[in-house]
């Protein structure tokens, strides 16, 4: 007879917790919670938005009332998208359990108990033994393959003492997400930063970088025209005249030096590899646009440029994309700067 496989506690799809994401196979480190514009001057002196002192305790512990572990927990009331749905928050809930408080049954037999708020000698039982209860401050790890660190952080996002460190873009706000100095986490003194990313992040820059460098070598080597367009494209001082040793020097002073032109390199080359007779097509009109001719057919209003009656954009490569997108549009500007 087949054994039945056993799901593995650790895997789990990441989730959103509290405004906050937990997600799997993961370190996370405490470290202070940044001040926010309004936090008094002290706090900032403190590199944190409230007052740390070596006497008050940063123990919390998971509300008897307010677990998650089931649909009418407080926490819920928090996620606009559920909190008037209880078939959704019992769903959360359940989900909740699975990953948090399910694993835990090696260590604790009657687990399922913590469902159920009215269980209180349950609770008094894992209050007096410290196993509903975590202890944070700057420097703390949580490791979310280990099921007891995971229940932990947990605890003190649900209890809302850390909170995610950084903004959140729109999307991850559409996806209930919060910002570090949110409203949402104003009670929270402390944030956790990704350590597992960190050193992901790290390692993919230094692979962005590798690649920027071997393609600037290899168009140096066998397409210097549009090796010169690329970089004119991102903003370097360099023209069509430029040998390559000037080609090299601006390319190590000004992009390989500078993380973030590293980056816009990189995304110049993934955008031409992407499409090249289009980006080819947007250098040439870039180039003409910066001819005599050029600048006479194509005349500013406002912010606005315009060709003839048509607007085109409010800068070079909006005109570009713009005249990439309608063909007799395009057409025509080429016929008029053709002589050049």
């Amino acid at each position: 007879m087949a054994k039945k496989l056993v799901k593995n506690p650790n895997d789990f799809e990441s989730v959103i917790v509290n405004g906050c994401l937990i997600e799997p196979n993961t370190i996370y480190e405490i470290v202070p919670k940044e001040p926010s514009g309004n936090t008094p001057e002290e706090y900032f002196q403190l590199g944190s938005t409230k007052e740390r002192h070596p006497f008050v305790s940063n123990t919390c512990s998971l509300s008897q009332i307010n677990t998650g572990f089931y649909a009418a927990s407080e926490l819920f009331n928090r996620e606009d998208k559920i909190k008037n749905n209880w078939q959704a928050r019992a769903e959360k809930a359940e989900l909740l359990y699975d990953i948090f408080a399910e694993p835990l049954r090696m260590y604790i037999a009657d687990i399922e108990k913590i469902k159920t708020p009215t269980e209180d000698e349950f609770f008094d039982k894992n209050y007096a033994k410290k196993a509903f209860s975590v202890t944070i401050g700057e420097g703390v790890q949580f490791n979310t393959a280990n099921p007891i660190q995971r229940f932990q952080l947990y605890i003190a996002i649900v209890e809302g003492e850390v909170c995610m460190k950084g903004k959140r873009d729109d999307d991850e706000k559409k996806l209930g997400l919060k910002s570090e100095n949110d409203p949402y986490h104003q009670e929270a003194q402390y944030s956790y930063v990704s350590i597992t990313k960190r050193k992901t992040k790290s390692q993919q820059n230094a692979e962005v970088e590798m690649e920027c460098t071997y393609q600037f070598g290899h168009l140096l080597r066998t397409d210097r025209e549009l090796l010169i367009g690329m970089l004119q494209y991102i903003g370097l001082p360099i023209t069509k005249k430029s040998t390559d040793g000037e080609l090299t020097n601006s390319y190590k002073t000004f992009v390989d030096k500078t993380p973030e032109k590293i980056k816009i390199f990189y995304n110049t080359i993934e955008k031409y590899q992407k499409d090249k007779e289009s980006f080819r097509q947007e250098l040439e009109i870039l180039d003409r646009l910066k001819t005599k001719i050029g600048r006479s057919i194509i005349k500013k209003e406002g912010n606005t440029y315009y060709m003839g009656d048509v607007p085109l954009g409010s800068n070079a490569k909006s005109i570009a994309s713009k005249l990439i997108k309608e063909p007799e549009l395009l057409q025509t500007f080429l016929s008029k700067t053709q002589e050049i």
